[in-house]
């Protein structure tokens, strides 16, 4: 529904609508052992910015069936992918290959995963065509990589107050705004679901990216990477 804008020599706008068919398609031709289980969009600065996002879940063999659907979610780990792009030429157009956990919905995105093309040149859908390759070659990687990090996470203990410390010390970094920083110190303190009470870096992560949900969805992409390194690279020093 939102109009493109017309192309000139330089500058090559791409639809809306074409570059989530060409995810899609690209996933289920790249990731056949994954299903889409449910996507997202948001839209920004008057529907000049677009962020997308597919969850996929592994499929289930038949005699996985029945068991799956008597179980709680929790927190195991799905494939994610997100997207953004522009029609005023703010944003370039990118695609981002992560985890997220099944009980809240909650992104695990880092820069590693993340590849843009710079300019939307005429050039563009060939680029485009090549970076969705690289990425959904890699996306088992990735997912390997985030299921890692979690276990990892879960094994870090972090008391209650040094939990509020980190938050603080993410927002004097500038990887959470205000509001950001009170929702993730609301949720540290009471998580909004139990699987979260443990005092661990793993509910801690969680509750940062409780907080990251909020905002503006052209910002959500490079806030997530950046929050997730930060916190990678800072595991250690979390006790």
């Amino acid at each position: 529904m939102v109009k493109t804008p017309d192309e000139t020599r330089s500058y090559k706008p791409v639809a809306y609508g074409d570059v989530i068919d060409v995810i899609k398609l690209q996933a289920e031709m790249k990731l056949p052992n994954w299903e889409v289980t449910s996507t997202e969009y948001g839209l920004a600065r008057d529907d000049q910015q677009l962020f997308g996002l597919f969850r996929l879940q592994k499929k289930l063999q038949e005699e996985e069936v029945l068991e799956a659907e008597i179980i709680e979610p929790d927190d195991k780990l799905g494939l994610s992918i997100g997207f953004r792009t522009s029609h005023d030429k703010s944003l370039s157009l990118g695609v981002v290959v992560g985890a997220y956990v099944f009980v809240c919905d909650n992104l695990m995105l880092n820069t590693n995963g993340f590849k843009c093309i710079k300019r939307h040149t005429p050039n563009v859908w060939e680029t485009f065509d090549y970076l969705l390759y690289q990425t959904m070659n890699q996306a088992g990687i990735h997912f390997v990589q985030h299921e890692d990090a979690k276990k990892q996470m879960v094994q870090l203990n972090v008391e209650q107050d040094r939990g509020f410390e980190v938050l603080g010390r993410m927002y004097g970094h500038k990887l959470l705004t205000p509001v950001q920083m009170s929702n993730a110190v609301e949720d540290w303190r009471n998580p909004a679901h139990k699987v979260f009470e443990a005092r661990d870096a793993w509910s801690l992560y969680n509750a940062t990216t409780m907080g990251l949900k909020k905002g503006s969805p052209s910002l959500a992409i490079s806030r997530y990477c950046k929050a997730h390194d930060w916190f990678m690279e800072n595991l250690s020093n979390l006790q």
